[in-house]
């Protein structure tokens, strides 16, 4: 793809169009997934702490240059069913990962492997980041209770660099461990060729 910093991204898949997300984009259905128990509990948030205004508010703080949030919509019909966003820190090469699905009729369905392949490619892509702006790794921090994005990091090809023990605090009073995860570029470049891509 021809794409330049602070332009929009559009990444397409067998099923899903992966691009940055609008302000129109924040539909009440964004908002009900803030509002679903199940959908908040995998990112250690109560319900209904992310209404409209600062869903959109939020939107703002990424400015697709060094930081991106996109959202994964079905290619037919034009439907968002979740998120995905991107942190990067060209200093040292690297990127904070995380996704969210809030339509639950994909969950299990091998919706994040296929979106965040799009989005690590577009990541390691060097036509889209030079070499001052390269980057070598993506990392990212499930909470270790999250087996379904454990799965994910792992089928992906990452590596499961350390355990950080009660590092977060739950929001119903607890504390939670999370995982840290590494994708190396020659990680990813040796997964493409053993699938031949």
């Amino acid at each position: 793809m021809s794409w330049k910093p602070g332009e929009h991204v559009e990444l397409l898949t067998d099923r899903f169009c992966v691009r940055t997300l609008k302000p129109e984009d924040i539909t009440q259905r964004y908002v009900d997934w803030a509002n679903d128990e199940e959908v908040m509990e995998h990112l250690n948030l109560p319900t209904g702490t992310l209404t409209h205004d600062k869903l959109v508010k939020n939107l703002k703080k990424y400015d697709n240059k060094s930081s991106f949030n996109f959202g994964i919509f079905l290619r037919e019909p034009d439907l968002m069913i979740g998120v995905h966003t991107a942190n990067c820190d060209f200093a040292h090469g690297l990127v904070l990962i995380n996704v969210m699905i809030g339509d639950k009729d994909y969950w299990g369905k091998k919706t994040v492997l296929e979106a965040r392949g799009a989005v690590i490619d577009f990541l390691f892509d060097e036509d889209n980041f030079n070499q001052k702006r390269r980057i070598d790794k993506i990392w990212g921090m499930p909470f270790t209770r999250n087996l379904p994005m454990v799965f994910n990091y792992r089928a992906l090809g990452f590596q499961c660099e350390g355990v950080m023990r009660a590092h977060r605090r739950n929001h119903k009073g607890g504390r939670l461990d999370q995982y840290m995860f590494g994708l190396l570029r020659s990680d990813w470049e040796a997964r493409n060729r053993a699938i031949g891509r």
